[in-house]
């Protein structure tokens, strides 16, 4: 079966030709002519034709020859035949247009999309490519990564363990500086460099650097920004001070080293005998 879903019906030349037909008639020949018109044929077999029109055994050979004279020979329709030519011929010419619209619609398509492509990238306003200029790759080529922000420029190396240095740029400077308003940040990472340069055994890991950095002008910014560079000194405990004291008079004592006679008239004695070495 075609897809013809429907069938031109001239009203006016359907009843000039059909008026001497009964209305069993009418309703078979109309199913023959709609049978025809969706398979372009009847069957060769007019018992078959005769199911087509809903018509009796009776009912066809009383009616057989009225309804054979509206078709040709072997029970063709000149005017269906027409019809469906003409049918045709405004279905391929729909045909044919949609696939020229439709192949016209993609060019356009393909050409704006390479237009939008050539001329610039909507988010990093690059120019266009001109077109004599060789490009390897047209995602990188035409809209480039965005380069990356400058690197703020190092001030001051500091010393780490293994060999290892760590570059203190201008912006950590600057950040301290706000976080420590009073420390002199650039004198005291001078200060923290010859520390750690004179100290190698107490040098800090590359990564543990800044942590100290931060530690000591946290100290600073505690003493007000002044005070000694430097760790901070541990406090002498009172055994340690006894243990020194009593060095030093053995000296005074032994050697006669005059660099302790300041201690002469103030100091206390202490035995030096193991035991109770607080002063008598």
């Amino acid at each position: 079966m075609s897809n013809r879903a429907w069938m031109p019906l001239h009203i006016a030349d359907y009843l000039a030709d059909t008026g001497h037909l009964t209305a069993t008639e009418h309703g078979a020949y109309l199913l023959l002519i709609m049978h025809y018109w969706q398979h372009g044929h009847l069957p060769e077999n007019e018992r078959v034709i005769a199911r087509i029109a809903k018509l009796t055994p009776d009912q066809w050979d009383e009616s057989r020859d009225i309804l054979a004279m509206l078709f040709g020979p072997c029970w063709t329709h000149k005017r269906i035949d027409a019809e469906l030519a003409k049918a045709d011929e405004i279905i391929e010419k729909r045909r044919a247009a949609a696939e020229a619209r439709h192949s016209k619609e993609k060019k356009h398509t393909s050409d704006a999309h390479a237009l939008h492509m050539h001329s610039k990238c909507s988010d990093t306003r690059v120019p266009p490519i001109p077109d004599n200029q060789d490009t390897s790759s047209l995602r990188s080529d035409v809209c480039p990564e965005p380069q990356a922000a400058p690197v703020s420029p190092t001030v001051i190396e500091l010393p780490a363990t293994q060999n290892q240095i760590v570059g203190i740029t201008e912006a950590d400077v600057a950040e301290w500086a706000d976080a420590f308003p009073a420390v002199d940040v650039p004198q005291k990472l001078k200060s923290i460099r010859q520390w750690l340069i004179a100290n190698p055994q107490k040098r800090k890991t590359a990564r543990g650097m800044r942590r100290f950095v931060v530690s000591w002008l946290t100290r600073e910014q505690d003493k007000g920004g002044g005070g000694k560079t430097g760790p901070p000194v541990r406090q002498e405990s009172d055994f340690a001070r006894h243990q020194r004291e009593c060095t030093e008079a053995l000296e005074r004592k032994v050697y006669g080293d005059r660099r302790h006679d300041q201690f002469a008239s103030n100091s206390p004695a202490y035995d030096l005998e193991p035991g109770d070495w607080r002063p008598h």
